[in-house]
């Protein structure tokens, strides 16, 4: 279920689900760090979204809710960029020390 939000929040690099604001300082973030942030960022939605996901009992519950909680985000009512960019940057030094080691891992070997 949660593919159907967090595809499109990568795909569009956040400009869809974040206010300006937040975006603007995502985007500095990712030309500074890489693409590590995107997963960062999406790590950091889905946890400050977790309690209130976590009480859904069903499949339309959780889209129900999904609804408003991107309408929250979009109104910057979820958080703000400081604490957003402080969680991104919280979570381990850039590069991740094993993130090498873990896409060599779970990359297909497409060769």
């Amino acid at each position: 279920l949660t593919n159907v939000f967090t595809m499109p929040w990568v795909l569009t690099i956040f400009a869809t689900c974040l206010p300006k604001e937040v975006v603007l300082r995502v985007w500095d973030a990712i030309l500074l760090e890489g693409s590590e942030v995107l997963l960062r960022v999406a790590l950091c939605l889905w946890g400050k979204l977790a309690r209130r996901i976590m009480k859904v009992d069903s499949a339309d519950e959780f889209y129900s809710l999904m609804g408003e909680l991107s309408s929250d985000m979009m109104e910057g009512t979820v958080f703000n960029s400081d604490d957003m960019i402080k969680a991104i940057y919280a979570i381990a030094p850039f590069p991740f020390p094993q993130l090498t080691e873990l896409r060599e891992k779970y990359t297909y070997n497409i060769r």
